[in-house]
């Protein structure tokens, strides 16, 4: 036979062929299914537990899907570890000094950004970059990122 498209998910429609089976089905009071036969209970496999389940199963059976989640995960521990770092220079900063005021200790924040952001833009502008990147190869590099 010709060519059935696949249902998605969330789909409504129906395909031809379930129409048919649909047809079949429904006798000639007009009611589905026969006297004999009882009605199936409902599986509801869109349940938040459910999609939960099959985004980790195909995130286990999959390397790539490891690797990318890996990466991600590593990415954010890094920042929140950073960000309790800044905190934490604040904090010292704060004890240390006579001023104590929630501006100064934005302001220091900001230089720190500010310093962060620049040092990254000469590595990208002077090609060291990417010349780090060339001679460490893809898997060095990705691992040399923050």
């Amino acid at each position: 036979g010709g060519m059935t498209r696949a249902r998605s998910i969330g789909s409504i429609s129906l395909s031809s062929q379930d129409k048919a089976k649909l047809d079949n089905n429904v006798n000639t009071n007009g009611q589905v299914g026969g006297a004999d036969e009882q009605q199936q209970p409902m599986i509801d496999d869109n349940s938040f537990k459910q999609r939960l389940l099959r985004g980790i199963t195909t995130i286990l059976r999959s390397r790539l899907l490891i690797s990318i989640f890996t990466y991600n995960a590593l990415y954010a521990s890094t920042s929140v570890l950073l960000s309790f770092q800044r905190a934490e220079l604040v904090a010292n900063r704060s004890s240390s000094s006579s001023s104590n005021s929630a501006v100064s200790n934005t302001a220091f924040l900001a230089k720190i950004n500010t310093a962060s952001s620049v040092a990254v833009f000469a590595l990208q502008a002077s090609g060291l970059g990417a010349y780090i990147a060339n001679s460490c190869g893809q898997r060095g590099a990705l691992a040399l990122m923050p």
